[in-house]
């Protein structure tokens, strides 16, 4: 089933959307401290730089899931994590919440 999205950031190399249906959860999740790690982590991406694997890895679990990597928050988020998919082959390059 194909969702919407909602571009959240990005800079025309690699763009950043969250699931429209579910944005409003995901932003109020987020909070400003949320939003914060979030940018950084996209940053290194968009500089070339992988972020740690403690905040950002792929978690293919099972054998029919690729590409998919959760964004790690831990502290006062409980060790929360928001999965995503990584369509790094593409151009733009685009990660999906």
């Amino acid at each position: 089933m194909k969702r919407n999205k909602v571009k959240l950031f990005g800079d025309g190399e690699i763009e950043f959307y969250i699931d429209e249906e579910n944005k409003d959860n995901i932003i109020d999740f987020l909070d400003e401290k949320g939003m914060d790690k979030l940018r950084h982590i996209f940053s290194r991406i968009c500089n070339g730089k992988q972020p740690p694997k403690d905040v950002y890895s792929q978690e293919n679990y099972d054998k029919n899931i690729k590409d998919v990597t959760a964004i790690k928050f831990k502290g006062t988020f409980n060790n929360a994590r928001i999965y995503c998919k990584d369509y790094g082959k593409n151009k733009p390059r685009i990660i999906e919440k």
